[in-house]
């Protein structure tokens, strides 16, 4: 009904009511509806966390241990050792060959390393570091896929100095997760790499891998070592540590005293001081390349 004497209302002269943004429609949600609205999301970002979390143990069940024991390395890194370190027992051979080479003084100035860093890359890496002397390593970081430690573990972990990144180490996300183990670790290089990712090599491509182990070389410190697991079936497929050993024999013609050798389905790398700082851009480890030419 309009107003008598006052101006006629014309439904049809009105402009359409202006529709509310996104802005002013949260500004006037009730705050008690806001507080629920948070509750809820938290406990789907919960569950989502929680089942990412199961998805990745499930994974681990099928590929092979998720936080395997130093021994077990041992058993599968024993036959790239030098051979004075073969004698002395997988475990004892490779904590030995470690600590010895690590404690060697072949800095440029030559001065003493004392604050050596290691990192497992495709593992958390908490028992793995647990297998070396008290204090070797001044810190040591484990990288995966998702940090799965419970509490108790993260607690032991951190007392040793000791983390957990959450990462990828393959594909485009590999440049991030770097920086941050820089970042965690507070330098720019690495003295020890490992990487044992069991049956998550089955089917991957392994150009990536092959990108990853370059980029992991130039991380490597001066007298640093890697020690690399490329290949899950390597007692019966041997196609793969052909590969392998043909490119390190061009490697070898351009830089002879290139310290790297070969196991079944692994690999020891030793970094000396007159070695290159990064390897060729061409040097396929993994992948057949017939007109390689380093």
């Amino acid at each position: 009904m309009g107003i008598e004497g006052g101006p006629k209302f014309n439904p049809e002269e009105q402009d359409p009511p202006t529709p509310k943004t996104e802005t002013e429609k949260v500004k006037n949600i009730k705050p008690e509806t806001k507080k629920a609205g948070g509750i809820i999301r938290n406990f789907l970002d919960t569950r989502s966390q929680r089942k990412k979390q199961e998805k990745v143990r499930f994974q681990e069940g099928q590929w092979g241990d998720y936080d395997s024991e130093f021994w077990h390395f041992a058993g599968f890194f024993a036959e790239c050792l030098p051979e004075e370190y073969k004698h002395k027992g997988w475990e004892e051979g490779l904590k030995s060959y470690i600590e010895n080479t690590l404690s060697r003084e072949e800095t440029t100035d030559q001065r003493e390393k004392s604050k050596l860093t290691a990192v497992e890359f495709g593992g958390p890496g908490s028992k793995f570091f647990r297998g070396f002397s008290n204090g070797f390593f001044e810190k040591t970081i484990g990288v995966c896929l998702v940090d799965i430690r419970g509490e108790n573990l993260k607690n032991e972990d951190s007392s040793l100095n000791h983390y957990v990144v959450a990462g990828n180490i393959l594909g485009a996300d590999t440049n991030e997760t770097l920086n941050e183990v820089k970042t965690m670790l507070d330098t720019t290089k690495v003295d020890l790499i490992v990487s044992r990712m069991q049956g998550a090599l089955k089917g991957m491509d392994m150009n990536l891998l092959d990108d990853a182990v370059r980029q992991w070389y130039a991380l490597l410190n001066e007298n640093g070592v890697m020690f690399i697991q490329y290949n899950w079936a390597s007692s019966s497929d041997k196609r793969e540590d052909n590969v392998a050993a043909k490119c390190i024999e061009m490697i070898k013609g351009k830089y002879p005293q290139l310290d790297v050798q070969l196991g079944r389905g692994v690999m020891r790398l030793h970094k000396k001081l007159d070695d290159p700082e990064q390897l060729p851009e061409n040097a396929h480890f993994f992948v057949q390349n017939p007109d390689q030419n380093i």
